[in-house]
């Protein structure tokens, strides 16, 4: 594959938390490439290369003029659009060669969405839907980790359930969750792996948190939305009152910052009464645990020689289904721009 490109470029990622952009210039890197945020003065949020396009200098370290971005390095000054509209060296009217690229930003329950591929293909509605964390009737907490991995190891483990019984056993697994008969359904670019579990006792954190008699009939649906996004639907009932469910859903959006960096944003969002607190620092707890399995994989990952091998078992049907839509994704991607460079 051309430059072994490992990003679908054509697709929106999590750049920022809202909280995180206001009147400062605030650099992200998002798939290898670094980005200068900032609101300009009627509150909406804006995101563009955070290179200068006379010398390369961070737009991020220089300063807003109103909505406009002021170099300061040579004080090529820039609009919210990317549009260079000032060199204080030159007289008259700037080349379109001098802007630099903005990307489509938009907001969505807390977090700043931004489109890094084609910006004629940004379409809002290929989004993914975490509209629960802005219900105000629900119980909703959210977070997010910086972590030192390549970005695939992060949404395989949350497609790849299996770890609940090993690397969180005293919290949210137990013993027959990793056994759990496994379907999996494939919608075009979306994936969905299901587990139902009948007559079983609930793992310690949500015995103290669902308020349900044991046993009780769990279920457990992850759906993998291409390319990073990840959303873990968990469930249950008491088997004596299969009239009263719980249910929490965990939305986690995977960003690529560097090839092998990336930042987890992540939200809860219940159904049923829990103290916000509690859930907080149980739910930041067992994510550091996936944190900590994660940064451990990526040592022995990058270590791989070439003939390094992996052993995939029927189970992981699903995840490996995730893998094709992904490269796939990303050869189209490369060969369009080959396509295109070659006309």
């Amino acid at each position: 594959m051309k430059n072994q490109e490992v990003y679908v470029r054509n697709a929106w990622y999590v750049a920022a938390l809202s909280s995180e952009i206001g009147r400062a210039l605030t650099e992200k890197w998002l798939l290898d490439e670094p980005l200068v945020l900032y609101r300009t003065e009627d509150g909406r949020a804006v995101a563009m290369a955070n290179r200068c396009s006379h010398r390369r200098f961070p737009l991020s370290r220089s300063r807003l003029e109103g909505d406009r971005i002021v170099c300061a390095y040579h004080g090529f000054t820039f609009d919210a659009g990317g549009t260079c509209v000032s060199i204080p060296a030159v007289e008259g009217p700037v080349s379109d060669r001098a802007s630099v690229r903005a990307y489509p930003a938009v907001e969505r329950t807390g977090w700043v969405w931004v489109w890094t591929g084609d910006p004629a293909l940004a379409d809002e509605s290929l989004i993914p839907d975490s509209a629960w964390l802005g219900d105000a009737v629900r119980v909703n907490i959210t977070g997010t980790f910086e972590v030192s991995a390549r970005y695939e190891l992060m949404v395989e483990n949350l497609l790849d359930l299996t770890h609940l019984s090993f690397v969180h056993p005293t919290s949210i697994g137990n013993s027959y969750f990793a056994k759990a008969p496994i379907t999996t359904e494939i919608d075009g670019m979306v994936v969905k792996i299901k587990r139902m579990m009948e007559g079983v006792e609930l793992p310690p954190f949500h015995a103290r948190t669902m308020g349900l008699e044991n046993p009780v009939n769990r279920w457990n649906e992850t759906e993998f939305i291409a390319p990073a996004f990840v959303k873990v639907h968990v469930g249950a009932a008491s088997c004596g009152a299969p009239g009263v469910a719980r249910q929490n859903t965990v939305f986690n959006a995977i960003t690529p910052r560097t090839r092998t960096t990336h930042t987890y944003y992540w939200g809860v969002s219940f159904n049923y009464p829990i103290d916000h607190g509690h859930a907080l620092e149980s739910v930041t707890r067992v994510l550091t645990e996936d944190v900590e399995a994660i940064e451990a994989q990526e040592l022995m990952v990058a270590s791989d020689r070439a003939d390094a091998f992996e052993y995939s078992a029927a189970t992981d049907a699903g995840v490996m289904r995730t893998r094709r839509i992904r490269e796939d994704l990303i050869r189209k991607e490369v060969d369009t721009a080959a396509a295109r460079a070659a006309s």
